[in-house]
């Protein structure tokens, strides 16, 4: 393995793929885009759960659970399904950004009476 982050390098990918339906959807319906990327969040922290607990995977805090770290990082740690959700909140967090930028420069457009009498001309 000369390249030992290059299974974060395809999740990136995988994850950035899977977000341009979700940047279509946010340009339709920003409410529902909003509602999906935080039931995906969900349905993977779900999934994170539910497979540390079935497969009673431990905190590694002593040498003798590196055997247990192994399994989990390829079965669960590397996949993109469980790692989407900082992508996610990262892209959650550009789209707010956004709207509170255009919600600034509409408030300077329209500041006051004068910015009122302005449009109606």
């Amino acid at each position: 393995m000369c390249m030992a982050w290059g299974w974060y390098l395809q999740n990136d990918m995988q994850i950035f793929i899977v977000s341009i339906p979700i940047l279509y959807l946010y340009n339709q319906r920003k409410r529902f885009a909003y509602i999906l990327i935080w039931v995906i969040v969900g349905l993977s922290l779900i999934y994170n759960f539910v497979e540390v607990q079935r497969n009673s995977y431990v905190t590694v805090a002593h040498r003798a659970d590196f055997a247990k770290w192994a399994t989990y990082f390829l079965d669960v740690y590397t996949k993109p399904w469980t790692r989407c959700p900082p992508y996610l909140y990262g892209l959650t967090l550009g789209l707010l950004y956004m709207e509170w930028i255009e919600e600034e420069k509409n408030k300077k457009e329209n500041k006051g009476f004068f910015g009122k009498v302005k449009e109606r001309m």
